[in-house]
């Protein structure tokens, strides 16, 4: 599950690239021609706000909206606005979508506000329409296109309705779009809507920035939403409609103009001039549908290309895991979550002695030794519950032999029509059976140690106990001979005698290392009567190596054992043990 981002009071995400440039631009576009009509109404060029002397000027509070409205747009092409910005900019577009609404039920006669007459009382008259005011159509405009900012907050705040409040993001961008393009070709037609009649019309410039704003709050509801996801992406379908749509509008609009711009020459009555018009109109749409189809053609080749391209990889790929999975030496495998084998490698039907053809479709229950069975059904709880499951389990063989595995096996539910399990176990039978050699061997040394009689010890290069066999230890005043470990001879027995005995190992080391003897395997007869003895690898353990030939052992003598004071007694009996491969005089 994804972690909520958490609220700030900056814009934190920004939208995808391809869509921010012209978001923003349509943003700034917008409130440019809203600047431009508020300065016309400001400075008294009225001209500013409305292309032609004739024609009607946006109105004031228009500007003033279209003006709000682009910078909003401006603000969401940076990234969706966070915290108090969002807060912000939802309350200003509520409220000019609520003016919006307030200006058209005044349109329709009924006073609500008269915010306007109140602000820009000063009006003039254009024919017997009163200009400075908002037309009717102007105001619906207004009233969805302020609407479409809440619609793109809520999306980003409720996921659950995140695609309805998208997708009505992007229908009203569209009506506001396609009415502002409307009323344009009204005024290329030089026949602008609602002229002649008692409603305000809309203003060209109006109209010039509802289209721009529509078309702007549309990319800004993203790839996504509607209708862009239908023209958005790589696919046949997006691009035929791209290249189609787009080209149908142009040629539609561009015949269109011609009956208004150029009509003369299209539709003379000279039957040369209309015989050459039309075969020149004919080549250009000509030329033009040409250009399509190869665009179009160059597309799906390109895109069948890509296709054939992915897919090798994708063989390839495929083959490359093939070949590891199948030559792997572990256990690779699927189970549905009643255990019933659906893959397995080769290396399972080797190791099992069962053909691959028998083992699909086995449960892996009847693997299992006969007392294990009986716990099969708690690993499928735990998988169940957990999606993961790790440990040991015991095999056994079509032959009878037994088997132990360690596996790490994981639920897998995404992209399946059924939660699979992915298993992957180790054989580990020789390094268990070598483990437990191990440990017996240990333990046979370690009885060794303590039934000889003598006093053995063992210490690192810092004269610190690493540990002793159990006589040892209790004349050392210990019970354990795990007790003595870490210690020092200052926390011994002979606390008073422990720098003599401390300075007794130092010189027995430097006596070895100025006769240039190695301490491994040595057995060397210290002054004050004792032994110092180091252990080599194949002599002690393995763990005595592992500290690489540091580790120093001692055998302390009592009064009553003073006989093996003699290096060949002393000799006899290491060698008895195995515990030691020859002995050195330092005396």
């Amino acid at each position: 599950m994804s972690t909520p981002q958490p609220v700030t009071n900056q814009t934190c995400r920004s939208p995808l690239d391809p869509y921010r440039k012209p978001v923003a631009l349509f943003g700034a576009a917008t409130a440019a021609l809203g600047l431009l009509g508020l300065s016309g109404w400001i400075l008294g060029i009225p001209l500013l706000a409305s292309i032609r002397a004739s024609y009607i000027p946006m109105a004031p509070f228009t500007a003033i909206a279209f003006m709000c409205l682009g910078g909003l747009l401006l603000v969401h092409s940076i990234g969706s606005p966070q915290g108090r910005v969002s807060i912000l900019v939802v309350v200003l577009s509520t409220l000019l979508s609520v003016y919006g609404l307030i200006e058209l039920v005044e349109g329709l006669g009924k006073p609500v506000l008269s915010l306007e007459e109140w602000l820009f009382p000063n009006t003039q008259l254009l024919g017997a329409i009163l200009t400075g005011r908002m037309s009717p159509a102007t105001a619906a405009l207004l009233f969805f296109s302020g609407a479409v900012f809440p619609m793109l907050f809520l999306r980003e705040r409720n996921r659950e309705h995140q695609n309805l409040f998208r997708d009505m993001a992007g229908g009203l961008g569209v009506l506001v779009t396609m009415v502002g393009a409307v009323f344009v070709l009204s005024y290329l037609h030089g026949a602008p809507i609602l002229y002649g009649t008692a409603t305000i019309p809309m203003a060209a410039t109006t109209a010039i920035a509802f289209l721009l704003l529509g078309t702007g709050q549309v990319l800004a509801v993203g790839p996504d939403g509607f209708p862009s996801r239908l023209f958005a992406g790589p696919s046949t379908r997006a691009r035929l409609l791209r290249v189609f749509v787009s080209t149908t509008v142009g040629v539609v609009v561009a015949i269109d103009l011609m009956h208004v711009y150029a009509h003369r020459f299209f539709f003379n009555v000279n039957a040369s001039i209309s015989g050459f018009s039309t075969a020149a109109f004919l080549v250009m749409a000509g030329t033009l549908i040409a250009r399509v189809a190869l665009k179009v053609g160059d597309d799906m080749d390109r895109s069948e290309e890509d296709r054939r391209r992915a897919e090798d990889k994708l063989r390839e790929s495929e083959d490359r895991f093939r070949d590891l999975v199948e030559h792997s030496q572990d256990l690779v495998c699927t189970h549905d979550l009643e255990g019933n084998i659906l893959s397995a490698n080769p290396w399972a039907s080797t190791i099992l002695g069962i053909p691959p053809g028998e083992l699909l479709g086995m449960n892996f229950r009847d693997l299992l030794v006969p007392e294990m069975r009986d716990l099969f059904g708690s690993y499928l709880d735990e998988i169940r519950a957990r999606g993961t499951a790790r440990g040991l389990m015991w095999v056994q063989t079509r032959n009878g032999e037994r088997r132990l595995w360690e596996y790490k096996n994981s639920l897998r539910t995404e992209g399946v029509a059924e939660p699979i399990v992915r298993g992957m176990a180790q054989d580990i039978t020789e390094r268990k059976r070598a483990e437990d050699a191990l440990r017996a061997s240990q333990m046979m040394i370690e009885e060794i140690i303590n039934a000889i009689p003598v006093r053995v010890f063992w210490k690192d290069r810092n004269l610190i106990y690493l540990g002793c066999n159990s006589i040892f230890a209790r004349d050392a005043g210990f019970a354990d001979p795990k007790d003595v470990i870490g210690k020092d001879d200052y926390q011994m027995g002979w606390r008073e005698q422990a720098e003599l005995y401390r300075a007794d190992d130092r010189q027995g080391e430097q006596d070895d290392e100025a006769a240039g003897q190695e301490l491994v395997g040595k057995v060397a007869l210290r002054p004050l009567g004792r032994v110092a003895v180091s252990a080599g690898a194949e002599d002690l353990d393995q763990v005595l190596s592992a500290l690489d030939g540091r580790l120093c052992l001692g055998m302390a003598h009592s009064h009553e054992e003073a006989q093996y004071r003699d290096e060949q007694d002393l000799h006899a009996l290491l060698q008895s043990t195995g515990e030691c491969s020859g002995v050195t005089r330092l005396l």
